[in-house]
């Protein structure tokens, strides 16, 4: 079905994630993979210590501390974001609330969604799910590395989609970009270290490449 894959595993915090995420073409709604093992910027004394009865310590410890990920609200916006890992349920929360907090914007653009997995693995096959990729599927995708690389691909497809538009009616026009946002990327770029689950972020990479079917 033409879904790029692009493994960014190498993205360990926010910052490398918002390159990544600043090199999508402003149009396109992709599929954005966060999660692991964040790193803790600040202790945010204004959010309340959860009183959740979880047994995981990062359950209790995250959500009293920044972590740096509302600082992406806007560049999330427009996505499907999943969330993975230790840490998934915190970078989760924090998106939701950039998200609440800029009601204004929120009338105008539309607002991305947020779904919370379990690991990497869900993430990947909740991402071919919404993307209608059966698991045994070989054929339908194409793997990339890194996050500037495909930036003027990108560029191309934009270039390609209006040569294509040209003499289309409005609704065609429509159809033709409703069905190009659905087939948008699938980025890892996590933005936080692997230790959670991996022995490094090569380590997160090769599973990624792994859960990830190829082109043939």
């Amino acid at each position: 079905n033409g879904v790029s894959y692009i493994n960014d595993s190498k993205a360990t915090n926010v910052e490398a994630t918002r390159v990544a995420l600043a090199a999508l073409p402003p149009d396109t709604s992709a599929t954005i993979l966060l999660g692991g093992q964040a790193k803790r910027i600040r202790e945010d004394r204004t959010i309340p210590r959860s009183s959740s009865s979880s047994s995981s310590p990062s359950a209790s410890f995250s959500s009293s501390w920044d972590l740096g990920f509302a600082g992406l609200g806007r560049l999330l916006e427009r996505h499907h974001v999943i969330c993975f890992g230790a840490d998934g349920p915190a970078i989760a929360e924090e998106v939701r609330r950039a998200w609440n907090g800029d009601r204004e914007r929120n009338q105008i653009h539309q607002k991305g969604r947020i779904s919370v997995v379990p690991s990497l693995p869900d993430a990947v096959a909740l991402a071919r799910e919404e993307g209608g990729e059966d698991e045994d599927d070989e054929g339908g995708a194409d793997q990339r590395e890194g996050a500037p690389e495909w930036e003027e691909e990108w560029e191309g497809v934009n270039r390609n989609l209006d040569e294509e538009m040209s003499g289309m009616s409005m609704e065609q026009q429509r159809t033709l970009r409703s069905r190009r946002k659905r087939r948008g990327p699938v980025l890892l770029s996590p933005g936080c270290a692997s230790f959670d689950a991996y022995r490094n972020f090569e380590h997160r990479g090769d599973e990624f490449r792994r859960l990830v079917p190829r082109r043939i």
